[in-house]
């Protein structure tokens, strides 16, 4: 019986992993297809831009009419400036696309192997109850009725705490792009002092920080919702999630002109703090189901420890 009570177990985990990767499995192909659109979009751009520049720096009509107003390398500047901002934002969707791909075809390899655990569980389960009706059918079903609920227990507290998990890790991604943006922000403050080319090239370093950070900050943000699609979270921290994930858009556009940039880094200091607030909502609300979680099991666990050691 002890060795029919573990394969039981281990089936219904297996069933409940199969539950929890499908829904992973929705909800990545949702975004590969969001990311897919998104990156055909930037591509277009991307192609406009680059195009553009090479228009300016050939022999256009524009070009010489540029010439003779006096402002052609302003326009050329301006020009590769926003080519650099379409690479730049291309290059990240690109890279957030490749990650979710990763995560697609691991996903479908654990999910190959969990093809069967249904049926299996089914059958073991025929088999239990045979038994259990042998010896005492009404004592035997309330004991695998507890069984059962820790099952569901255990599940969701696995699912609770790789969210947790991933909570942790976005956070950690969100810190770094904070410290990035504190010190643009403070070289940027010298810059405007009169700092000089040093200053600027520190500030611009630091924002080339931040950018690489916010990009990791994507990955570990859409990470994290797939995550929270595993768990039962109440609809606000899911709105919440929809919105912070757009953070990047905002953060990519129009940082690389000159004259707004230290506008830009604090409206980006603004947002980013935002985004740690509501990691933090989302982070609490975790660990007080994960919590409500493990009190249940202790309680469900000491009634079938009871049942047992009484019978």
């Amino acid at each position: 019986m002890q060795d029919l009570d573990r394969q039981l177990t281990g089936m219904k985990r297996a069933m409940m992993r199969r539950t929890q990767l499908l829904t992973r499995m929705h909800h990545l192909l949702d975004q590969r297809d969001m990311l897919r659109s998104k990156e055909q979009q930037l591509a277009a751009k991307l192609d406009k831009e680059e195009t553009d520049v090479e228009k300016l720096e050939g022999g256009s009509l524009r070009k010489y009419m540029y010439y003779i107003m006096g402002n052609y390398e302003e326009k050329l500047d301006i020009e590769k400036q926003e080519a650099y901002q379409a690479r730049v934002r291309y290059d990240a969707v690109c890279k957030e696309l490749d990650s979710v791909m990763a995560d697609i075809e691991k996903t479908d390899a654990e999910l190959d192997t969990l093809a069967d655990c249904e049926e299996e569980y089914q059958r073991l389960l025929r088999e239990k109850t045979a038994r259990i009706h042998a010896v005492d059918a009404a004592h035997s079903e309330v004991i695998v009725r507890l069984d059962e609920t820790l099952q569901t227990l255990e599940g969701q507290h696995r699912e609770l705490s790789e969210a947790l998990a991933a909570g942790n890790r976005a956070m950690q991604a969100v810190r770094a792009v904070e410290k990035e943006l504190d010190s643009a922000s403070s070289w940027g403050t010298w810059d405007m002092l009169g700092g000089g080319i040093l200053t600027d090239m520190a500030k611009h370093s630091h924002l080339d920080a931040a950018q690489v950070r916010v990009e990791q900050l994507q990955v570990h943000l859409r990470s994290l919702r797939t995550e929270l699609a595993d768990v039962a979270v109440d609809a606000d921290v899911q709105v919440q999630m929809d919105g912070f994930l757009h953070f990047a858009d905002f953060f990519f556009d129009g940082i690389f002109a000159d004259w707004a940039v230290m506008d830009h880094i604090e409206n980006s200091q603004r947002q980013i703090r935002g985004v740690i607030g509501q990691i933090n909502d989302v982070m609490h609300s975790l660990q007080a189901m994960l919590e409500e979680n493990e009190t249940t099991r202790a309680d469900i666990q000491a009634q079938r420890d009871k049942l047992i050691v009484d019978y």
